[in-house]
Formats: structure tokens, C-alpha cells, sequence
């Protein structure tokens, strides 16, 4: 045989927890009113209005600060580039100084006794007799003197100023 299901009754439960449930909404009430720390309501808004305002200054200045490490950025990258460019440069030109400096030598040791004007050789007498200038570069005589006709009155290795007078005979066996 089998026993009828039990039929409870719960009117009377839900009666004993009202007070409870009442109890528990007048508590959060009164949390939310007074807030935690005891503030009203008034004063978390204000704090999360000043908090909100802080926040967007914050935000905008790190997009500002982050706007100039951008511009820093491409500044340092267009100082590499202008460096590298730059070495390059000077680079060429140290190839091109050393390649003059090597024929300078190879003329030097080629021309030892020959004018820079006309790379001929000097002779011992006569008008092709090697002239020193006052700056000691060392010519002949007639070139040095065709070079001064021309209304230049400078040396023509180092420009520096010369005159007719500041020819001196140099006197070595040739």
C-alpha cells in the first residue's frame, strides 16, 4: 500500500522570514545611504565625479605624452639616419684622401726633382732653374714667373700670397 504524498503546509515559513528579508533591505538601505566608511550617497558621488575628472586629465596626458614620444621617436630616427648618411660620407672621403695620398707619395717618389707646375725637371742653370717661393714650395723659374704674369700672385699649391720678390734661387746640383 502506498502512503499518500505529505501536502505541507508553508504559509507559516514564509511568514517567519518577512521580518528577516525586511530586516536584511533596510540594512542595504542604509549601507547605500550612508555608504561604506559612513559617507552619504552625496559625497561617493562627488568623490567618483573628482575621481572621473582626475581619470580624463590622466588619459589625456598620456595621450600627449605619448604624442611627443612619437614625435621623439621619428626626431632620433631622422638624427640615425642623418649620422649613418653622414659616415657614409665621410668614408668616401677618407677612401678619396688616402687614394690622393698614395699618388701624392707615387708622384713624390716619381717627380723627385721636377716642377709642380710643369712636372719637368729643373735644371741647374738657365730659365728653368729651380726658385723656392717664401711659403718653401719649389718651382722653375720661368713657370713660377708665367703663373705670377697671369695676375695671380699666390702659390699655386698652398694660395698663399706671393710676389716676384719672394723669389729665391736655390742652388743644387741637378
Amino acid at each position: 500500500m502506498s502512503t499518500p504524498p505529505k501536502v505541507y503546509n508553508l504559509r507559516p515559513r514564509v511568514r517567519d522570514q518577512r521580518p528577516t528579508v525586511t530586516r536584511r533591505t533596510s540594512q542595504r538601505k542604509t549601507t547605500l545611504s550612508t555608504g561604506r566608511g559612513g559617507k552619504t550617497r552625496a559625497q561617493l558621488l562627488k568623490e567618483i565625479q573628482n575621481l572621473t575628472l582626475a581619470n580624463n586629465a590622466l588619459v589625456s596626458d598620456n595621450q600627449e605624452l605619448q604624442k611627443e614620444r612619437n614625435d621623439l621617436r621619428i626626431r632620433v630616427q631622422d638624427e640615425i639616419l642623418k649620422n649613418v648618411m653622414l659616415k657614409e660620407k665621410l668614408d668616401k672621403q677618407n677612401k678619396d684622401l688616402e687614394a690622393l695620398m698614395e699618388q701624392q707619395a707615387e708622384a713624390s717618389v716619381v717627380l723627385p726633382n721636377s716642377c709642380l707646375i710643369c712636372c719637368e725637371n729643373w735644371t741647374s742653370s738657365g730659365t728653368h732653374r729651380m726658385i723656392s717661393l717664401a711659403c718653401g714650395h719649389l718651382f722653375g723659374d720661368s713657370c713660377i714667373r708665367r703663373f705670377f704674369q697671369t695676375g695671380t700672385l699666390s702659390c699655386p699649391i698652398c694660395r698663399r700670397r706671393a710676389f716676384m720678390s719672394d723669389i729665391r734661387y736655390i742652388y743644387v746640383e741637378v
